[in-house]
């Protein structure tokens, strides 16, 4: 997590990165990545490798406005799933992605935050198809 790798991020092809603005500046965002997930027989998965708010936003209704259009982009890109990665510890965002109908398909990485090693799982939502 620093300047150099936000940057290299940002300048690879293969991911899209969306920040949502308000009358303050930045609110939050998502990185969509087409990066399969590890877990096998999930073709046509991609990424949502980061969605964040800031505390602002939180309960505004921001965060599904922002995972709905990376659902939008995740399409036109082709894919029929999105996948990530979340802290067994971040109650608020599993929260959220159960909400949503994202279902466990598998244990993640260990997730590394400063000192703190946290276990994570992976889910996955299908899209549904463009009306």
């Amino acid at each position: 997590y620093g300047v150099d790798a936000a940057r290299e991020l940002l300048a690879d092809p293969a991911n899209l990165c969306v920040v949502a603005e308000d009358g303050e500046g930045p609110v939050g965002y998502y990185l969509l990545a087409r990066t399969a997930p590890p877990i096998p027989g999930n073709d046509g998965a991609v990424e949502l490798k980061q969605i964040y708010l800031r505390a602002r936003g939180y309960g505004s209704g921001l965060a599904k406005v922002l995972l709905e259009d990376c659902e939008a982009q995740a399409r036109r890109a082709g894919a029929a799933s999105l996948w990530l990665v979340v802290s067994d510890t971040n109650a608020r965002a599993r929260a959220f992605y159960d909400r949503l109908g994202f279902r466990r398909i598998g244990v993640g990485p260990t997730l590394v935050v400063g000192r703190e090693r946290l276990a994570s799982r992976i889910l996955l939502r299908e899209i549904a198809a463009t009306p």
